[in-house]
């Protein structure tokens, strides 16, 4: 498609060498910088809001580190809490906001425990 957009201005006459080097300079960088808004990944954490559930406590993090647990600095982790969650934490992972998901504030409940646990997901870049 360039080479054809070259050809054609060249036989008109209308675009310089330079020029035509800009244009498809610009139109590199711009499917760049599609690719990576389409591909974006954010790191997230999920904070315990509040918990009456023996395994978190109040302020209890768990961060993922794109599509990854980062164990070293999380606190337990519960499958079914994170199962539950996870599409959210995914969506927020791609950068959706809690207002375009319809939940402003990103805060969740624990389907599984009797005792109620409340996570809430942060995006941190």
């Amino acid at each position: 498609m360039l080479s054809a957009i070259n050809y054609h201005y060249c036989l008109l006459g209308k675009l310089n060498t330079l020029t035509i080097i800009s244009i498809n300079y610009i139109i590199i960088k711009l499917k760049n910088s599609l690719k990576e808004a389409l591909f974006m990944e954010k790191n997230v954490k999920i904070v315990v809001k509040s918990s009456k559930c023996d395994m978190y406590k109040p302020g209890d993090e768990i961060y993922l580190d794109k599509s990854f647990i980062n164990k070293e600095k999380s606190a337990n982790i519960c499958l079914t809490a994170i199962s539950a969650i996870y599409p959210f934490v995914y969506a927020a992972r791609k950068g959706v906001t809690g207002e375009q998901m319809g939940f402003p504030d990103l805060t969740f409940q624990c389907p599984d425990c009797p005792d109620v646990v409340e996570f809430t997901i942060v995006q941190l870049d």
